[in-house]
Protein backbone atom coordinates (compact mmCIF):
# COMPACT_ATOMS: atom_id res chain seq x y z
CA UNK A 1 0.00 0.00 0.00
CA UNK A 2 1.35 3.47 -0.88
CA UNK A 3 4.24 2.03 -2.84
CA UNK A 4 5.24 -0.60 -0.31
CA UNK A 5 4.36 -4.17 0.43
CA UNK A 6 3.21 -3.33 3.96
CA UNK A 7 -0.47 -4.17 4.42
CA UNK A 8 -2.43 -1.90 6.76
CA UNK A 9 -5.88 -3.12 7.78
CA UNK A 10 -7.12 -0.45 10.15
CA UNK A 11 -7.63 3.29 9.94
CA UNK A 12 -6.95 5.32 13.08
CA UNK A 13 -8.48 8.66 13.97
CA UNK A 14 -11.31 7.77 11.57
CA UNK A 15 -13.80 10.61 11.13
CA UNK A 16 -16.98 11.01 9.11
CA UNK A 17 -17.49 14.43 7.53
CA UNK A 18 -21.25 14.58 6.92
CA UNK A 19 -22.06 15.32 3.30
CA UNK A 20 -18.38 15.41 2.37
CA UNK A 21 -16.57 12.11 3.03
CA UNK A 22 -14.27 10.43 5.54
CA UNK A 23 -10.73 10.82 6.86
CA UNK A 24 -8.29 8.82 8.92
CA UNK A 25 -4.70 7.78 9.38
CA UNK A 26 -3.68 4.66 7.53
CA UNK A 27 -0.25 3.67 8.73
CA UNK A 28 1.57 6.98 8.94
CA UNK A 29 -0.43 8.59 6.09
CA UNK A 30 -3.43 10.92 6.45
CA UNK A 31 -6.07 9.75 3.97
CA UNK A 32 -9.15 11.67 2.83
CA UNK A 33 -11.90 10.13 0.67
CA UNK A 34 -14.78 12.33 -0.39
CA UNK A 35 -15.98 15.20 -2.51
CA UNK A 36 -14.35 18.47 -3.58
CA UNK A 37 -15.72 20.22 -0.49
CA UNK A 38 -13.80 17.82 1.78
CA UNK A 39 -10.66 18.50 -0.21
CA UNK A 40 -11.11 22.30 0.02
CA UNK A 41 -11.81 22.12 3.77
CA UNK A 42 -8.52 20.26 4.20
CA UNK A 43 -6.48 22.53 1.89
CA UNK A 44 -6.00 19.87 -0.78
CA UNK A 45 -5.47 21.38 -4.23
CA UNK A 46 -7.92 20.07 -6.83
CA UNK A 47 -6.46 20.91 -10.23
CA UNK A 48 -8.27 21.52 -13.50
CA UNK A 49 -7.70 17.95 -14.71
CA UNK A 50 -9.29 16.45 -11.59
CA UNK A 51 -12.08 19.03 -11.67
CA UNK A 52 -12.83 18.05 -15.29
CA UNK A 53 -12.89 14.34 -14.37
CA UNK A 54 -15.34 15.02 -11.52
CA UNK A 55 -17.63 16.96 -13.88
CA UNK A 56 -17.54 14.18 -16.48
CA UNK A 57 -18.64 11.61 -13.89
CA UNK A 58 -21.38 13.90 -12.58
CA UNK A 59 -22.75 14.34 -16.10
CA UNK A 60 -22.93 10.53 -16.39
CA UNK A 61 -24.93 10.34 -13.12
CA UNK A 62 -21.99 9.03 -11.11
CA UNK A 63 -20.64 10.36 -7.83
CA UNK A 64 -16.90 10.91 -8.04
CA UNK A 65 -14.99 10.21 -4.82
CA UNK A 66 -11.58 11.86 -4.57
CA UNK A 67 -8.80 10.28 -2.54
CA UNK A 68 -6.00 12.38 -1.06
CA UNK A 69 -2.95 11.10 0.79
CA UNK A 70 -1.00 13.53 2.96
CA UNK A 71 -2.64 16.57 1.35
CA UNK A 72 -2.27 15.58 -2.31
CA UNK A 73 -4.81 14.03 -4.70
CA UNK A 74 -3.80 10.40 -5.19
CA UNK A 75 -6.74 9.11 -7.20
CA UNK A 76 -10.48 8.91 -7.57
CA UNK A 77 -13.25 6.45 -8.21
CA UNK A 78 -16.84 6.80 -9.32
CA UNK A 79 -19.88 5.17 -7.80
CA UNK A 80 -23.43 4.98 -8.96
CA UNK A 81 -26.65 3.44 -7.76
CA UNK A 82 -29.01 2.15 -10.41
CA UNK A 83 -32.46 3.68 -10.62
CA UNK A 84 -35.08 1.17 -9.50
CA UNK A 85 -36.61 -0.30 -12.66
CA UNK A 86 -40.16 0.45 -11.54
CA UNK A 87 -39.45 4.11 -10.65
CA UNK A 88 -40.64 5.70 -13.92
CA UNK A 89 -43.80 3.54 -13.94
CA UNK A 90 -44.62 4.53 -10.33
CA UNK A 91 -43.99 8.25 -10.99
CA UNK A 92 -46.23 8.05 -14.07
CA UNK A 93 -49.05 6.40 -12.10
CA UNK A 94 -48.74 8.93 -9.26
CA UNK A 95 -49.11 11.75 -11.78
CA UNK A 96 -52.32 10.12 -13.06
CA UNK A 97 -53.78 10.20 -9.54
CA UNK A 98 -52.67 13.84 -8.98
CA UNK A 99 -49.68 13.09 -6.77
CA UNK A 100 -46.73 15.29 -7.70
CA UNK A 101 -43.33 13.69 -7.19
CA UNK A 102 -40.20 15.58 -6.21
CA UNK A 103 -36.70 14.31 -5.59
CA UNK A 104 -34.60 15.12 -2.55
CA UNK A 105 -30.98 14.04 -2.77
CA UNK A 106 -27.51 14.89 -1.58
CA UNK A 107 -26.10 14.04 -5.02
CA UNK A 108 -24.73 16.68 -7.31
CA UNK A 109 -27.14 18.77 -9.40
CA UNK A 110 -26.24 17.12 -12.72
CA UNK A 111 -26.87 13.62 -11.36
CA UNK A 112 -30.11 14.74 -9.71
CA UNK A 113 -31.37 16.34 -12.92
CA UNK A 114 -30.50 13.27 -15.02
CA UNK A 115 -32.28 10.85 -12.68
CA UNK A 116 -35.30 13.16 -12.37
CA UNK A 117 -35.57 13.31 -16.16
CA UNK A 118 -35.17 9.52 -16.49
CA UNK A 119 -38.05 8.78 -14.10
CA UNK A 120 -40.33 11.66 -15.15
CA UNK A 121 -40.02 14.13 -12.27
CA UNK A 122 -40.18 17.64 -13.63
CA UNK A 123 -41.80 20.02 -11.16
CA UNK A 124 -42.29 20.86 -7.51
CA UNK A 125 -45.25 22.38 -5.63
CA UNK A 126 -45.65 23.33 -1.98
CA UNK A 127 -48.20 20.73 -0.89
CA UNK A 128 -48.47 17.91 1.63
CA UNK A 129 -45.31 15.84 1.41
CA UNK A 130 -44.70 12.10 1.75
CA UNK A 131 -41.07 10.97 1.98
CA UNK A 132 -39.96 7.49 0.88
CA UNK A 133 -36.58 6.24 2.11
CA UNK A 134 -34.66 3.22 3.34
CA UNK A 135 -31.67 4.28 5.37
CA UNK A 136 -30.19 6.19 8.30
CA UNK A 137 -29.72 9.36 6.21
CA UNK A 138 -33.41 9.25 5.33
CA UNK A 139 -34.61 9.27 8.95
CA UNK A 140 -34.71 13.04 9.59
CA UNK A 141 -36.89 13.74 6.53
CA UNK A 142 -39.06 10.69 7.27
CA UNK A 143 -39.93 12.37 10.58
CA UNK A 144 -40.16 15.92 9.20
CA UNK A 145 -42.53 15.31 6.30
CA UNK A 146 -46.30 14.96 6.54
CA UNK A 147 -46.04 11.19 5.90
CA UNK A 148 -42.87 9.11 6.10
CA UNK A 149 -42.66 5.76 4.28
CA UNK A 150 -39.75 3.43 5.01
CA UNK A 151 -39.24 0.92 2.21
CA UNK A 152 -37.54 -2.46 1.95
CA UNK A 153 -34.72 -3.74 4.13
CA UNK A 154 -34.74 -0.58 6.21
CA UNK A 155 -32.66 0.31 9.21
CA UNK A 156 -34.18 0.33 12.71
CA UNK A 157 -33.76 4.12 12.76
CA UNK A 158 -35.83 4.49 9.56
CA UNK A 159 -38.52 2.16 10.93
CA UNK A 160 -38.79 4.28 14.09
CA UNK A 161 -38.96 7.49 12.05
CA UNK A 162 -41.54 6.37 9.48
CA UNK A 163 -45.32 6.52 9.68
CA UNK A 164 -45.62 3.59 7.25
CA UNK A 165 -43.18 0.70 6.74
CA UNK A 166 -43.38 -1.05 3.38
CA UNK A 167 -41.87 -4.52 3.77
CA UNK A 168 -40.60 -5.12 0.22
CA UNK A 169 -38.08 -2.96 -1.59
CA UNK A 170 -40.51 -2.29 -4.43
CA UNK A 171 -41.54 1.28 -5.19
CA UNK A 172 -44.88 0.02 -6.56
CA UNK A 173 -45.89 -0.57 -2.93
CA UNK A 174 -45.93 3.23 -2.51
CA UNK A 175 -48.85 3.32 -4.96
CA UNK A 176 -50.64 0.59 -2.99
CA UNK A 177 -50.11 2.50 0.27
CA UNK A 178 -51.53 5.70 -1.26
CA UNK A 179 -54.54 3.84 -2.70
CA UNK A 180 -55.15 2.11 0.64
CA UNK A 181 -54.91 5.36 2.60
CA UNK A 182 -57.29 7.13 0.22
CA UNK A 183 -59.81 4.29 0.49
CA UNK A 184 -59.45 4.25 4.27
CA UNK A 185 -60.08 7.98 4.56
CA UNK A 186 -62.90 8.28 2.00
CA UNK A 187 -66.51 8.30 3.19
CA UNK A 188 -68.62 5.23 2.50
Amino acid sequence: MFGSTKHVTEAKEFEVHTGAGVSGKVGDKMVLAGNKRLMRENNVQVGLEVDKEVSEHENLVRTCVLVAIDGKIAGSFAVTGPVKPEAARVISYLQLVNVTSIMVTADNWAAEAAVAKEVGIDKMKGMAVAMVGDGINDSPPLVAEDVGMAIGAVTDVAIEAADIVLMKSNLEDVVIAIDLSRKTMSPF
